[in-house]
Parts: structure tokens; C-alpha cells; sequence
């Protein structure tokens, strides 16, 4: 029977074919065993290649077609030998691959490879493997038979290569050594948090050539008035109560006594009290209240931006405000959640001490009180730090009972920012700690509005997180726009606006180089009657609502680089409140000619939703390609697609042949002429205008940007208010406020979007239902050869060209 059903599996086709498979499996394993790495990649790619082109490309759509592609291609490619000059390149590619062979054949390069490859492998696992590893791998598996008929003794003993205690138990299959190579491949299929940005986040900090030597830069944050990260990556919490009048040692340079950070009580109003960060730096003071949004310069307000001293220069961006200096540091604060933080370069290493620690790498001499002495109770640690005359103390936060009475509208917020695993910020977890942020968040929302707390310690937590390298993204709660209706939507909600929906306002930039040039602009009233000229025809209009702000660039530090001027924390200001914007900008000889930049830098203002956006443009320096950054196209593209006019203030005057002409002409666009005759109306002169070709020697690549933005060119020349000419400078700022109103006005049809920067600003980004592209605005007066004459290289430009006798 036995013997009938061994014949009968024997003879069975599912059988064969399992020990055929058997059997191609062991020829396998013995192959790949025998030969190195090498060898196997090279026949077993072929082997597939073979495989996959033979029996999946089959199935493939089109893939008949595609391979036939692929032939006419090599084809064609074959072809390209026949020419000369191919045909001489590979041929000496072909002798030099020839050379390489056989120096390869007399080294034996491949052998010897193979050879270093075995040896650097085995050293490789021989580091890595565990003791019982080593074990199994040198244990020798010896195999004991006795049979011994007389005695009747039969003993068989079998080494196995995994675990085997008892035969009422599985063996332990997973210990044989090609079962755990096998396991090892299926991990790397397996799920896993693991993804190319948190592996492009750990290769990073290797890559950054700042942190392959010494001195390493630090960084300290300051949330909120109650909690403190220390340069080391240690966390303090102050419980300030009001009556608390003491002042506090952030930080203190005692080498060089470069700088000192104070931390002081503020009042507000209605008698309530806040705290305030004061930078002593060169005997100057810098108060920094960010509950009340004001900056001090030794007890007096001031504008921005500002100098301290001739090293540290204060302005500010959006609703961030920066402190930077030529001394190694840099303070930057978000005014919109009360975040502040403290930058060293690493020259301060070792010089630091006071309530954010000492700057040194090391954790545990942050608590280092102003006695040089190590405190264990944090309390000891605070007080230790306040300025003589503190009649006060201070005690850390209790954060279980922040924990205990916390609302569950607070407890479900801070949850999604720092516990669940689809979290904005859960990318950031395995790198820096939630446990004090989620201290902070359930605090912070305890003291104030809970989404406001939760906010503020959520961007906390992105920026320690940028600290290490990782990129976070603000959670939408914590971004909202304000309409001008007053309602609120959330981040990336689209709103429609239409004809009586959109705003009767209208923003206008003044973007001035602070040269020389526009010193008489600015000194004299010229510039104020513009303004108020500007914002009385668009209320002939209709537009009532107009704000109008100042960019300056190109001057003395601090107005060499791109700034928006702040006053009184505000970047618009009405027609009636502008004369302080224009008495801040200081005049100098700067170097920065980068009139894109300056551009960029004003488009990049919180507009106010649906309004018009209008610059006016100051320049003193040719506006040319080799002193930008950005390109002519993009810039181009970021004023179309913002709905942005530019008008251009030239400070060269536009000279003609006739002086009849020059004594008419005031500017133009890309379709009219606008002179003398456009005071009462706005009509301009067409036929002027086909006579007359864009200037190229003065304003370069600007010219085109007001062109192709439905803007204008102006000479500013007439601007200088004197006895001479006072009545014709009001008559051309009346021209010349006609033609900024004119194209002043909403876009009927609009498309809003609610967006935000990363540090927690919302604003509403509106661009027109149907904008045009680049260089498509209608213009049937500019040519092809007039257009282009604008954009010839730097050293190429003429004086003004004109035609018909002008």
C-alpha cells in the first residue's frame, strides 16, 4: 500500500513541478552562494531584463509601439556615427575603453576587487554581528552516527542551523541565517514614519558646513512673558503676578559686555501690567514690548527702521521685528504671538550667563545662579537673576494644575498640535520634545484666549524645530484673514468678489532710493502735495478708503537695504498722516542699486483685501540688469499676476529736440502722452505717442515693467518746488495724480485666497478673475522693434530716439 501511494505522489504533475521548483531553487541558492556580488548583479539584471521584456512588457499598453520607438531611436542614433566628427569621438572612446581593458585584464583589477570586497564584507559583519551570532557563525556542525547491530545500539545525532528544545515544539525557524536575510528584506517594505524628507532633515546637519567646526552658534526663545528655552536646550517658567515690578537677567555678555538682555514690567492699559525685553547695547537701551507692539530707542519711540549705534540696525518685516548687529547676534520677535529669540554666533561660547544660561553646550550648569552657584530648586535659580531692589519673588508654574483646569476646548487643541500622529507637527517629534511645548500650550491658553496660547506655543515649537533643521508648516488654526467686512475665514478659503463686493480702497507704495537725487523730493513739500493730489482725484472717483506706505532702499545704513518704513507700528497710513513716513527717510550714498529687490520687497506688504495696489517708483540709479537679483520676467510675472501698477518717477529730465515739446511734455504710458492739456481732463495724445520711442539711456528695464503693468513714466524733474516753477509743478502733480487714479481703481472682478506665512501672519492674497500674462497687455502703438530696444544688454543703451522730427 505504502508503496502504491509513494508511486502514485511520484507520479503526480503537481509533484514534478514542486520538485522541479525545489530543485531550480537549490541551483539557485548555490549560485548565488558561489559567485560574488558582482558576478550575481551582472547575469541575474540580464536575467530579469529578459524575463520582464519577454512576459510583463506584453501586457503593457502600447508597449509594441513603444519598443518600436525605442528601435528608431537607436536607429537613429546609429546614425550619428556617420558624421565626422562622432564618428573621430568614439572612435577615440573606443581605443582609450580598449587601453583601460586591458590595464584592467593586467592588474587583474576585477579579481582583486572581488577579492577587496570579500575582506571589507566579512570585516563589515564581523563588527556587527552579536555574540551569539558569532556563535552560530564558527560553531562547526558535527554530525554523529552509531550503529552497532550487536549490541543492538543505533544513535543518530544531527546538528541543526536553528533551535529545536522539544518535540512537542516548533523548531525556531526564523534562527536559520537566510530566513533572517530574508526577514531583514521584508522590513524595509514594511510601514513605517520613516520618509525622504525625515532622511533629508537627518543628512542636513551634516551637510551644513557651519556645524563641521567650531564655534557653534545658539539660539534662546522667549514665549510669552512666562516661559524661557535656554541656549542649551534647557526649559525655565516664570509665574509673574502683576504686582511684580522686578527686573530680570536674560543674558549678559561678561567678557566683552557686548550686550545685555533685561527682562522688565510694562503697563498697559487699563492698569494692567505685561512684560517687556530691554537690550542694552553701547550704552543705548531697545524696549521691546510686544503685548503693546512698541519699540523704544533710550526711552523715546521711534520709527523704523533705525540705527544703534553704527553695528545694529532695528526693522521690521510683516509683524516680525529684527535686531540684527555686526557684534554676532540677532533678535528677532513675532509681534503677532509674543515669540522672541536671542542668536550668539558662537564667539560668545563660555561669555554668557543670566536666566537663558551660559552658552556653552552643556545642560547642567544652566542652572548656575549670579553667585556661580548650582541651585537645585528652580525658584532659588529665578530669583537669583532679579536686579537689586526686587522686593518680589518669583515661583515656577505648577503646570499640573494648568493640567487639571483646563478647559476641554484648550485639551483638544494642544492635543491635535502635540499628540496625535497626524499632526502638523508630528514630523518634528522624534527630534525635539513636545513635553515643555504641550506644558507651554496648556498654560499659555489657560492665561489667555486658548487659541491664542495654543498658537503661540505651537509656532515655539517650529521655531526650535527650524533649530534642528526641520521645516514645519503653521497649523491652519492658527491662520485666519480678516475681511474688511470685519468677518473672518480660515486659511486656504476662496473669496469671490464682485462688482459692488469689492472695496472702494485703493494701497499705494512710494518706493524711494534714498540718494541724493530725491533729497529735494523729500525736503520739500513736493512729494506731500503728490500725495494728497493722488488721494483727492480717486476720491473724484469714488475710492475713499486710500492708505498709502514708504519703501526706501539704496541709501546709508540703515536705508541701504529694501525696508518698509514703520511708524508708530503701522506700514499705511492715510493721506493726512504721511509727512512722519517721509521725514524718517534719511538720504545717503548707498551701493545698493537693486531696484527689483525694492520691488519685491513692497509686494510682498499685507494689502488689505480687494483694494487696488498702486507703486510709485523714486529711482536715482539706471535700472539694469547686472545690479539685480531677480529677473526681468519674474518680476514682471509677480506685478501681473498681483494686479500691481508701477508709475515711474524719473529723476533725469526727458529732453526733446524742439523745446516746445519738452516744455509740454510731463509723460506717458503705452499708449498716451501726457502734457500741459491734461490738467482740467485726462485725455493724453495718442499721436504723440506713435512718435515718440521708449527711452533707454535713464530707467533701463523699468521702463517695460510700467509699460507692461499698465503704468507710466513720468519726469521728475518738474517736482522741485521753487519760485520758478511752483505753479507748473502743481499743474504736473495734478497730471500726474490723474494718471495714477486712473489706473487706481478695483478690479471689478476679483478671486481671494486666504493664506499666510509661516510665522503665523494671514493675509489675503487677491489676484484679478481673469489677469493677463507677461507682455500681452493690448498696445497696438509699441512694436516688436520698440519693445525690444528696451531690453538691449546693459552697455548698449542710447540717448532718446525719436522720429517724425520731435
Amino acid at each position: 500500500f505504502l508503496y502504491n501511494k509513494t508511486q502514485e505522489i511520484a507520479d503526480s504533475p503537481y509533484f514534478n513541478t514542486v520538485t522541479n521548483f525545489t530543485q531550480d531553487l537549490d541551483l539557485l541558492y548555490k549560485d548565488l552562494i558561489t559567485n560574488d556580488v558582482f558576478t550575481n548583479l551582472k547575469k541575474y539584471s540580464s536575467v530579469w531584463w529578459e524575463f520582464m521584456r519577454k512576459k510583463y512588457f506584453q501586457v503593457v499598453p502600447f508597449a509594441r509601439e513603444l519598443y518600436q520607438v525605442g528601435n528608431e531611436l537607436l536607429e537613429e542614433i546609429k546614425q550619428l556615427r556617420k558624421i565626422e566628427f562622432v564618428h573621430f569621438l568614439i572612435q577615440r572612446y573606443e581605443e582609450v575603453k580598449a587601453k583601460a581593458e586591458w590595464l584592467a585584464e593586467e592588474f587583474q583589477v576585477v579579481s582583486r576587487l572581488s577579492q577587496m570586497w570579500k575582506v571589507v564584507s566579512k570585516k563589515f559583519m564581523h563588527l556587527a554581528q552579536t555574540a551569539l551570532q558569532a556563535e552560530d557563525h564558527y560553531r562547526e556542525a558535527k554530525t554523529k552516527f552509531i550503529f552497532d547491530p550487536e549490541r543492538g545500539v543505533m544513535e543518530l545525532e544531527q546538528k541543526l542551523p536553528m533551535s529545536w528544545h522539544a518535540f512537542n515544539e516548533t523548531p525556531k525557524f526564523e534562527e536559520i541565517p537566510e530566513f533572517k536575510y530574508i526577514s531583514k528584506i521584508q522590513d524595509l517594505f514594511a510601514g513605517s514614519n520613516t520618509t525622504i524628507w525625515t532622511v533629508y532633515n537627518d543628512i542636513c546637519p551634516y551637510v551644513d558646513l557651519e556645524v563641521w567646526l567650531p564655534p557653534f552658534k545658539s539660539t534662546a526663545l522667549l514665549i510669552g512673558s512666562r516661559h524661557y528655552m535656554s541656549f542649551d536646550k534647557r526649559f525655565i517658567s516664570l509665574d509673574l503676578s502683576d504686582s511684580n515690578r522686578c527686573q530680570y537677567l536674560l543674558a549678559h555678555d561678561y567678557y566683552n559686555r557686548t550686550i545685555t538682555l533685561l527682562l522688565e514690567s510694562s503697563d498697559l492699559k487699563y492698569g494692567q501690567t505685561s512684560r517687556q525685553i530691554t537690550l542694552i547695547i553701547d550704552d543705548n537701551t531697545l524696549a521691546i514690548d510686544v503685548f503693546n507692539i512698541s519699540v523704544k530707542i533710550n526711552n523715546k519711540a521711534t520709527a523704523l527702521p533705525a540705527m544703534i549705534g553704527t553695528q545694529t540696525v532695528v526693522f521690521q518685516q510683516s509683524d516680525q521685528l529684527w535686531i540684527q548687529s555686526q557684534r554676532g547676534f540677532l533678535v528677532g520677535c513675532s509681534l503677532r504671538y509674543h515669540i522672541c529669540w536671542l542668536e550668539l554666533s558662537g564667539w560668545y561660547f563660555g561669555k554668557m550667563a543670566g536666566l537663558l544660561g551660559t552658552m556653552n553646550n552643556e545642560m547642567f550648569d544652566d542652572r548656575i545662579t549670579s553667585t556661580n552657584r548650582y541651585n537645585e530648586t528652580e525658584e532659588q535659580f529665578l530669583n537669583s537673576w532679579a536686579l537689586p531692589g526686587c522686593s518680589s519673588t518669583v515661583t515656577a508654574t505648577n503646570h499640573t494644575s494648568n493640567f487639571y483646569s483646563a478647559s476641554n476646548e484648550l485639551s483638544q487643541l494642544c492635543d491635535s498640535f502635540f499628540h496625535q500622529k497626524l499632526s502638523y507637527l508630528a514630523t518634528c517629534f522624534s527630534v525635539v520634545d513636545v513635553t515643555p511645548f504641550y506644558e507651554m500650550c496648556m498654560d499659555l491658553g489657560h492665561n489667555l484666549m486658548p487659541d491664542r496660547g495654543a498658537c503661540t506655543a505651537a509656532i515655539a515649537y517650529i521655531q526650535a524645530c527650524s533649530l534642528e533643521r526641520t521645516p514645519l508648516r503653521v497649523p491652519n488654526n492658527c491662520i485666519s484673514c480678516l475681511l474688511m467686512n470685519g468677518s473672518y475665514v480660515p486659511e486656504g478659503s476662496f473669496v469671490p468678489l464682485r462688482n459692488e463686493e469689492v472695496p472702494k480702497a485703493a494701497d499705494v507704495v512710494f518706493i524711494i532710493e534714498a540718494k541724493p537725487c530725491n533729497e529735494r523730493f523729500v525736503e520739500t513739500k513736493s512729494i506731500n502735495l503728490l500725495v494728497s493730489g493722488i488721494a483727492r482725484e480717486l476720491q473724484d472717483l469714488g475710492i475713499d478708503d486710500t492708505l498709502f506706505g514708504v519703501v526706501t532702499f539704496g541709501g546709508s545704513a540703515p536705508f541701504d537695504r529694501a525696508h518698509s518704513v514703520v511708524v508708530g507700528n503701522s506700514v499705511f497710513e492715510m493721506h493726512n498722516g504721511t509727512q512722519p513716513f517721509f521725514d524718517h527717510v534719511k538720504i545717503g550714498n548707498g551701493t545698493n542699486e537693486d531696484i527689483f529687490d525694492a520691488i519685491t520687497m513692497a509686494s510682498n506688504l499685507v494689502f488689505r483685501p480687494g483694494a487696488s495696489k498702486t507703486f510709485v517708483l523714486l529711482p536715482c540709479s539706471r535700472c539694469v540688469a547686472s545690479k539685480m537679483k531677480l529677473d526681468f520676467s519674474s518680476i514682471v510675472q509677480l506685478l501681473v499676476e498681483n494686479d500691481i501698477k508701477l508709475h515711474i518717477l524719473a529723476d533725469q529730465e526727458l529732453s526733446f529736440q524742439k523745446s516746445r515739446v519738452s516744455r509740454l511734455f510731463y509723460g506717458m504710458d503705452s499708449q498716451m502722452v501726457y502734457t500741459k492739456k491734461d490738467v482740467k481732463e485726462l485725455i493724453g495724445d495718442a499721436e504723440l505717442r506713435r512718435q515718440i520711442q521708449l527711452p533707454k539711456a535713464t530707467l533701463g528695464e523699468c521702463i517695460a515693467l510700467a509699460m507692461e503693468t499698465n503704468g507710466s513714466i513720468f519726469g521728475g524733474h518738474k517736482l522741485r518746488q521753487d519760485r520758478s516753477n511752483t505753479a507748473n509743478t502743481k499743474k504736473f502733480i495734478k497730471v500726474f495724480a490723474k494718471r495714477i487714479a486712473a489706473s487706481a481703481l478695483p478690479n471689478s472682478c476679483q478671486t481671494c485666497e486666504c493664506t499666510g506665512h509661516n510665522t503665523g501672519v494671514a493675509y489675503m492674497q487677491c489676484t484679478p478673475c481673469n489677469y493677463p500674462s507677461p507682455f500681452s497687455m493690448e498696445d497696438g502703438n509699441m512694436t516688436d522693434d520698440m519693445f525690444l530696444s528696451v531690453m538691449q544688454p546693459d552697455g548698449e543703451f542710447d540717448y532718446y530716439d525719436f522720429e517724425g522730427g520731435i
